[in-house]
């Protein structure tokens, strides 16, 4: 069974001028599924760090009771809905990466991601009813392992940037590139508006919104 060796290298910059919101609305469109985690505690120094992550290299979903398995070689494992124990399979997939150390406190590599409320039936003996509403299509588990994680002390007002690169790989500029996307002051923003006048006929009291961007 093949590992994967993670080299993770990271920059130090001062986060006072900066929010996590503004970081992840410069890096989204350059980076899509990009994940934004915000701490809601600025004043702990425990709890004070908030992230941003950028370009999936590896994960693991749950859509619908299939696992998929992703590697950074484009490898992928599938396991079948009821095949297969979460906790075992999350702990196998960890031990696939061998991490550089990083002397800090803050959270540099690693699973970053989200359970639903319906991941509960994998951890444990409890069945929900199912729903006909299939509206909701996103997965029930989701976490990759990611190129790129901005983190944000708010307690300190400090901001690393780290970059987790597979040792096959040879790219050096992954850390100056999204400096140079961080201080950008320019990014997308995405305004709606009403086409037509609220109590028109033509609408019958329904508005239709329309798409705009500004660079």
């Amino acid at each position: 069974m093949k590992n994967y060796s993670i080299i993770t290298t990271y920059k130090k910059l001062l986060a006072d001028t900066t929010t996590p919101v503004s970081i992840y609305l410069r890096l989204r469109d350059v980076f899509p599924n990009s994940l934004l985690l915000e701490s809601s505690d600025y004043h702990s120094r425990e709890n004070s760090v908030s992230y941003v992550c950028c370009e999936p290299i590896a994960g693991l979903t749950i859509t619908n009771g299939l696992l998929k398995k992703t590697y950074p070689d484009g490898s992928e494992e599938k396991h079948e809905a009821g095949t297969f124990e979460l906790t075992e399979q999350i702990n196998a997939f960890l031990t696939r990466f061998l991490t550089t150390e990083i002397s800090l406190k803050t959270a540099s590599n690693g699973l970053f991601g989200y359970f639903t409320h319906e991941a509960v039936e994998h951890f444990e003996t409890i069945k929900l009813k199912k729903s006909d509403d299939t509206s909701r299509r996103i997965p029930e588990m989701q976490y990759h392992v990611y190129r790129y994680i901005i983190a944000i002390d708010h307690f300190k007002n400090e901001l690393y940037i780290f970059h987790n690169q597979p040792a096959e790989e040879t790219d050096n500029i992954g850390l100056a590139k999204i400096e140079d996307l961080i201080k950008n002051k320019n990014f997308p923003e995405y305004n709606f508006s009403s086409r037509y006048d609220e109590k028109s006929n033509l609408t019958k009291g329904v508005l239709q919104a329309v798409y705009g961007r500004r660079i």
